[in-house]
């Protein structure tokens, strides 16, 4: 909060302190709802309901503005986010399928032998979907 920008200064402080008093779901509140508020207020999109290519797209947005200059350093940058979306995906497939593979691998669209190479290189156990 102190790192905000605030443009009408002491009003607009206290009126979102207020607003956050009211919304908050407990009685501390928590970084988050902090933080969800001030990209509100920054008019940021509400990730919590936004499209997933828009909750991904913000993200990636935030990695790479993170990264800065040493961006020009990456040289696989394409296959990290990819295996970054690709191991909790199928985990959470695998899940919901009761570790069965074969119906794993039609909810994904891929062959069963593509599955179980993925799994491998991704440490995944077989069948589990659980990290080694």
């Amino acid at each position: 909060m102190a790192s905000h920008h605030w443009k009408g200064n002491v009003r607009e402080l206290e009126n979102f302190v207020q607003r956050l008093a009211v919304l908050s779901t407990g009685k501390l509140l928590r970084r988050e709802e902090v933080a969800r508020e001030l990209a509100k207020a920054d008019g940021a999109p509400d990730l919590s309901t936004a499209p997933l290519e828009q909750v991904i797209e913000e993200r990636i947005r935030e990695f790479v503005g993170r990264l800065g200059k040493a961006i020009e350093s990456e040289d696989d940058l394409h296959g990290y986010f990819l295996r970054q979306m690709e191991k909790p995906l199928i985990k959470i497939v695998l899940e919901a399928t009761g570790g069965n593979q074969v119906k794993a691998a039609a909810i994904l669209g891929i062959n069963r032998n593509t599955l179980r190479k993925k799994l491998s290189s991704l440490s995944l156990l077989p069948g589990k979907g659980t990290s080694r």
